[in-house]
């Protein structure tokens, strides 16, 4: 009579667990999908930025040995918004991102010291602003370079330093 009483205790209990088994589950293959889409994610954004830094090395090479046609005055360029860009900034485009970006004058009483003597040296500052096509993130990029002058001005400062970037940095990001 007692194993009687108790099938149904059993029955319920085999079913309690098989339910905490069917949630955990779900559970499990919800947080599988989760690190899928996260690692689908992470890899979007790291083409966009390979791809940003490749366009962006490439710019500042040839800003650095020619100048720009985009040259514009020290401003806030920062504060700047799209509209800005799209009416003042060289624009280039490829199938996945469009670059807007100028070349701001910087200093220009600063001097190599050479061999020779000083070298008149100009700092340009190049501002990169990408809007992804497809997925509408948007990096804004800035570097500093420093290049022989073209023209000869004072020097208020020698300094010894190299030609080339400066410094550089990813100012903000939107997606």
């Amino acid at each position: 009579m007692c194993l009687m009483n108790n099938r149904g205790v059993v029955l319920i209990s085999v079913l309690l667990i098989m339910q905490i088994l069917l949630a955990l589950g779900f559970f499990t293959l919800d947080s599988s999908n989760l690190a899928k889409r996260l690692v689908l994610n992470y890899a979007k954004t790291n083409k966009f930025h390979q791809e940003i830094k490749n366009k962006f090395i490439e710019i500042e090479k040839v800003s650095s040995i020619s100048g720009s046609g985009c040259t514009i005055a020290q401003q806030n360029i920062l504060s700047y918004d799209l509209k800005w860009w799209q009416e003042d900034a060289c624009i280039i485009s490829d199938d996945a991102n469009i670059y807007y970006y100028v070349l701001e004058i910087l200093n220009n009483t600063i001097c190599k010291t050479t061999i020779h003597g000083a070298q008149p040296i100009t700092y340009l500052r190049l501002t990169m602003l990408v809007n992804n096509k497809t997925n509408n993130m948007q990096e804004l990029l800035q570097s500093t370079l420093a290049t022989k002058s073209i023209t000869w001005h004072n020097c208020a400062t020698l300094k010894d330093l190299n030609l080339g970037r400066q410094s550089f940095r990813l100012i903000r990001i939107t997606i």
